[in-house]
C-alpha cells in the first residue's frame, strides 16, 4: 500500500503571496518510509474536483534526509499568484531509473491529500469559472464586434452628443461652441472604429490567445467515438470524443500531446471537419501528432480517440482519464501542457476583459 501525507510539521495551508510557504510531504510504503535517494525524478501534482491543473518538479538532490520518505515543496508567490484560493488535492509522481512511474497514494486510499490557499487581506474575490470555454467568448467578442460595427455603419454613434467644450469668458455652455472651443462630435465611421488601437489591441488579444492554449477541457472528454459517415457519436467502452466543438478560426494545423506519456495516434483516431454551420464536412485519421485540416472550409473540429491503443483497456475510461491529460493545440509544435482557460480563469480575470468590452461600447453578460 502506497500512501501519501503531511509530517507533523508541515503546513496544510498557505496564503496568497507569502513567499516562505513549504509543503512537507511524506511517502510511504506499507507504513514504512520510501527510500527516494536512487529515484530519477519527482513531481507534485496539483489539481481540484475538476482535474489537474498544475505540477511542482522537485530536485532530487535538494532532499534532506532522501532515505525518510519526505519531499519538502517550497510554494512560491508566484506560482500561488496563478491559483485562486479554494481547496487542492495532491498526488506525487515518481519515476526510477528504468523510466518506471509509481503513484502516491495509491488506489489502496480513497482520496489523495489536499491543501488550501487562502486569501490575504489585498485579495480580490476570485472564483473559478468553469462554464466560459475559449470558444465561448470568442463568439461572445465576435457577436460585440458585430454589434460595434452595425452601430458604426448605421449612424448609431453620430447621433451621440459630443462632449462638452470648454467653458467661454462668459460661461456659456462649450457644446454651443460660442465662445468656447467646440467639444468632440463622438462621430466615427466602421473603419475608424475597427482600426482604433483599443480595439485592434483587444482584438488581437483574442486572436492569439489559442496560441499554444489547451483547446481539450478534460472534463468534456466521453466514452465514444466519432460515426465517420455521418461526424455523429457512438458510445462505446474503447474510445473517447471530445464533447464539444472547436472553433478553428481559421487555423489549419492543429497539435496533440500528452504530458503523461508519448501520443500514438492511430488510423482509428479520428478528427472530423465541419463548417460554420457545423454541418460535417469529413474525417481523416490520426496517425501523427500533428494535423493539417484536408477541408479548407473547416470551421469547427471534434475528435475521438482509441485509448486501448494508447495503452488501456475496454471499459477503464474513469481510471485513465484520472491519470493521463490531453492536449490540442494551434500550430505544428507542441507546448507545455496546461488546463484549458475555462478551468483557470478567474472573475477578477473576467471582470478585466469585460470593462476593456464595455469601455468600447459592447456588451458581454
Amino acid at each position: 500500500m502506497r500512501n501519501l501525507d503531511f509530517t507533523s510539521d508541515s503546513p496544510q495551508s498557505i496564503k496568497l503571496g507569502d513567499s516562505s510557504d513549504v509543503l512537507s510531504l511524506q511517502v510511504t510504503e506499507s507504513d514504512k518510509p520510501v527510500d527516494l535517494s536512487k529515484v530519477s525524478s519527482i513531481t507534485v501534482k496539483i489539481g481540484n474536483t475538476l482535474g489537474f491543473l498544475t505540477e511542482i518538479n522537485v530536485d532530487v538532490s535538494s532532499l534532506l534526509h532522501p532515505t525518510d520518505g519526505i519531499i519538502n515543496v517550497v510554494i512560491s508567490s508566484k506560482f500561488s499568484s496563478k491559483l485562486p484560493a479554494g481547496q487542492y488535492l495532491l498526488e506525487v509522481w515518481i519515476d526510477d531509473a528504468q523510466g518506471n512511474t509509481v503513484i502516491y497514494p495509491d488506489t489502496s486510499y480513497p482520496t489523495v491529500i489536499g491543501f488550501s490557499i487562502k486569501k490575504n487581506i489585498m485579495t480580490e474575490t476570485s472564483t473559478v469559472i468553469s462554464t466560459l470555454t475559449l470558444a465561448d467568448f470568442k463568439t461572445k467578442f465576435d457577436e460585440m464586434q458585430d454589434d460595434l460595427q452595425y452601430k458604426a455603419a448605421s449612424g448609431y454613434f453620430k447621433g451621440l452628443k459630443g462632449d462638452k467644450g470648454d467653458k467661454g469668458d462668459k460661461g456659456d455652455k462649450g457644446d454651443k461652441g460660442d465662445k468656447g472651443d467646440k467639444g468632440d462630435t463622438g462621430t466615427v465611421d466602421n473603419a475608424g472604429l475597427i482600426n482604433s488601437q483599443a480595439f485592434q489591441s483587444l482584438q488581437t488579444q483574442v486572436d492569439n490567445s489559442a496560441v499554444g492554449t489547451n483547446l481539450i477541457v478534460q472534463s468534456d472528454l466521453k466514452n465514444g467515438y466519432i460515426n465517420r459517415d455521418t461526424g455523429g457519436m457512438i458510445i462505446d467502452g474503447n474510445d473517447f470524443y471530445l464533447d464539444n466543438y472547436i472553433a478553428t478560426n481559421g487555423a489549419t494545423v492543429f497539435t496533440f500531446s500528452s504530458p503523461d506519456y508519448v501520443f500514438k495516434g492511430d488510423i482509428n483516431d479520428t478528427l472530423a471537419m465541419y463548417d460554420s454551420n457545423k454541418n460535417y464536412l469529413g474525417y481523416q485519421s490520426v496517425t501523427s501528432a500533428t494535423q493539417t485540416l484536408s477541408n479548407p472550409n473547416t470551421a469547427y473540429i471534434r475528435v475521438s480517440i482509441n485509448f486501448m491503443v494508447e495503452g488501456s483497456t475496454t471499459g477503464n475510461l474513469s481510471d485513465w482519464l484520472s491519470t493521463h491529460r490531453y492536449k490540442i493545440e494551434k500550430g505544428s509544435v507542441a507546448t507545455d501542457w496546461y488546463p484549458n482557460p475555462s478551468e483557470v480563469l478567474t472573475q477578477s480575470d473576467y471582470a478585466t476583459i469585460k470593462a476593456a468590452i464595455v469601455a468600447l461600447g459592447g456588451t458581454l453578460s
